[in-house]
């Protein structure tokens, strides 16, 4: 199968648009990469000061209760 000089140019287009989408969607991917990092990192310190927050409402719960044998 032979290309001509036309298709030949036709196709050295579609492979430059090619090209290009997936450099723009590299960066796409790379930028969604870092945004999901972000995101689990403030996810993690949700995480943390929640159960930080449970455990020192549960101290100050059971601090509220009488001593047993008391």
């Amino acid at each position: 199968m032979q290309a001509g000089r036309g298709e030949s140019g036709i196709f050295q287009t579609i492979v430059g648009v090619l090209d290009d989408a997936r450099g723009a969607l590299r960066n796409n991917y790379e930028r969604l990469r870092k945004l999901q990092d972000s995101a689990a990192t403030e996810v993690d310190k949700a995480a943390m000061l929640y159960d930080s927050e449970d455990k020192a409402e549960a101290e100050r719960m059971d601090n509220t209760y009488p001593e047993a044998g008391a």
